[in-house]
């Protein structure tokens, strides 16, 4: 009598034992909340092409309303760039990898106009419109 014949799965065809891909910056399951000190409220941006970065909320309408002010008056483009970082950099729990990671979300945003319209719903989202007082 013959026994049956136990058939050997090929290599790489197993599934299981394959590590999960971590999600990485500007993907929509990306873990903000991490990378910022505990209760930091976050603002969420998601870009037409589906990504997403997330930055500190302004505390107050006040703080959006400044920096939307500056957004409107862009010859003075190196304070603005000053002012978003030094929020982000005085909500993170390690500044430099925060810095890093938000710029490569930011960079797989492609869609025309996303970082300005980014720019424009984050300081509007602390409860001021820009250029309505």
């Amino acid at each position: 009598m013959t026994q049956p014949v136990k058939r050997v799965p090929k290599k790489g065809t197993k599934r299981a034992g394959a590590p999960k891909k971590q999600p990485e910056p500007g993907d929509p399951n990306f873990d903000w909340k991490a990378l910022y000190k505990p209760d930091t409220q976050l603002f969420r941006f998601r870009s037409e092409d589906g990504f997403v970065v997330c930055l500190p909320s302004y505390d107050d309408p006040g703080e959006g309303e400044v920096f939307g002010l500056m957004l409107l008056n862009k010859s003075e483009s190196d304070l603005l760039v000053y002012v978003m970082r030094q929020h982000i950099i005085d909500h993170a729990k390690d500044a430099e990898s925060l810095l890093q990671v938000t710029f490569r979300a930011l960079q797989r945003m492609k869609a025309p106009g996303v970082i300005e319209q980014l720019l424009k719903d984050w300081p509007e989202a602390s409860g001021k419109e820009l250029g309505k007082s």
